[in-house]
């Protein structure tokens, strides 16, 4: 990567690292390498991919946590504004 100056760095953490599930991880390497190909092919890949719905759900969650908290807050934030 130094010497091309281009590349792609991948980090893939997995239940399946922690949690063992005879007989199915071969199923889970396969799709995560799926998905992994696909961001690499991609022309504009997204600084961060979570797989799996339970991920997206968790990431959602927060998402709608931080909107809440930005909302209540918001009215302070803009009171900082240079006039």
């Amino acid at each position: 990567m130094p010497k091309r100056h281009s590349g792609h760095i991948l980090n893939v953490t997995s239940m399946g690292g922690i949690i063992t599930m005879p007989g199915i991880a071969f199923c889970h390497d396969s799709k995560f390498a799926l998905a992994m190909l696909k961001l690499i092919a991609s022309d504009d890949p997204p600084a961060h991919l979570w797989l799996g719905r339970d991920a997206i759900s968790l990431v959602r969650e927060k998402l709608g946590s931080l909107r809440t908290e930005f909302d209540a807050w918001e009215q302070v934030s803009s009171s900082t504004d240079f006039e």
